[in-house]
């Protein structure tokens, strides 16, 4: 429970620390809203477009790669063995963003992506 201004400071500062550079690194994604609301709360909070520290030009969405790359028969955004990936995450809670990160790390490094 943080004030906004103060939450979108220290997410600043946890991509600074952790090297994250917008004009190299890639944000992935499941959908396409995360980093529209991150934006508009950075906005929204004073931050200027031009020096938030997410690149719209490297924003990636998961579900798309999933069905682009051929791991979908349903394309539903869903690999077809996912269950069987949960079961590689230990202590997995559905809906819990440890989780969901590592579902989605699993995700990607098995269509080739990471």
């Amino acid at each position: 429970d943080l004030p906004a201004d103060e939450a979108m400071s220290r997410f600043d500062t946890w991509l600074k620390d952790n090297n994250f550079n917008k004009k190299r690194d890639t944000i992935w994604q499941r959908g396409t809203k995360d980093t529209d609301w991150l934006s508009s709360l950075f906005m929204t909070c004073g931050w200027i477009f031009d020096q938030l520290p997410i690149g719209w030009y490297r924003v990636r969405d998961l579900r798309t790669a999933v069905d682009v790359l051929g791991q979908s028969a349903k394309l539903n955004g869903y690999p077809d063995n996912v269950d069987e990936l949960r079961t590689m995450i230990p202590d997995y809670k559905q809906h819990d963003s440890k989780s969901d990160i590592m579902l989605e790390a699993l995700i990607l490094r098995q269509a080739g992506v990471l």
